[in-house]
């Protein structure tokens, strides 16, 4: 039976929504009809290296993106990882949990600096689901979105290589005949150039 006091407490944890699971780690409980999706306005690859991007592409396995909202924000990335390491895994059950930051292709001048995304890998795909199902995750020492991971787009369709053609009329036709032939067998070209074309082009 609960006394005033208990009773009072229990009311207050249910009013702020707050989730303490078995390991002491709290949580803010999100609604019944779940978070509604951020939207972030700004590439996960915003501002990296090249190489930094390379490298996150080439990590294998499970992996996703974790953003860390403006105001739990640390200028120091190696704070941050710190803070994260010690948080998702005792959300879900990620025992290897690796976190990679981001490397910045240059320094940023604007009055608030970008979030930074960092990489996390080596987690369970039960774990990653449960994270990204819920997306925003907020604790008492941090808060962050955790987004599915998605390689960077290019910014062309193909490659060809070792062809040989002059540059006149016959050749160039051949040249645009066989790449609309080659765009027309992948449906997921097709979507693509759908649903990033302007009506201009």
């Amino acid at each position: 039976m609960d006394t005033p006091n208990t009773a009072t407490a229990n009311k207050y944890q249910a009013l702020q929504g707050v989730t303490t699971k078995t390991n002491g780690q709290q949580y803010t409980t999100p609604p019944a009809a779940g978070s509604r999706f951020p939207e972030t306005m700004e590439k996960f690859t915003r501002n990296m290296t090249d190489k930094n991007i390379l490298d996150f592409e080439a990590t294998e396995g499970n992996k996703g993106w974790v953003r860390v909202y403006r105001a739990s924000y640390d200028p120091n990335p190696r704070e941050t990882v710190q803070r994260l390491k010690h948080v998702i895994p005792r959300l879900v059950d990620a025992p290897t949990l690796m976190i990679s930051p981001p490397t910045a292709a240059e320094e940023l001048r604007e009055r608030l600096p970008a979030p930074w995304h960092f990489l996390i890998s080596s987690i369970p795909e039960k774990s990653l689901k449960i994270l990204t199902d819920q997306t925003v995750w907020s604790t008492p020492t941090i808060t962050f979105m955790v987004f599915q991971y998605a390689p960077a787009l290019p910014r062309y369709i193909m490659t060809l290589k070792n062809l040989l053609i002059f540059d006149y009329e016959e050749g160039v036709k051949f040249v645009r005949d066989t790449v609309i032939a080659l765009i027309k067998s992948l449906p997921k070209a097709i979507d693509f150039l759908v649903n990033h074309s302007s009506p201009e082009d």
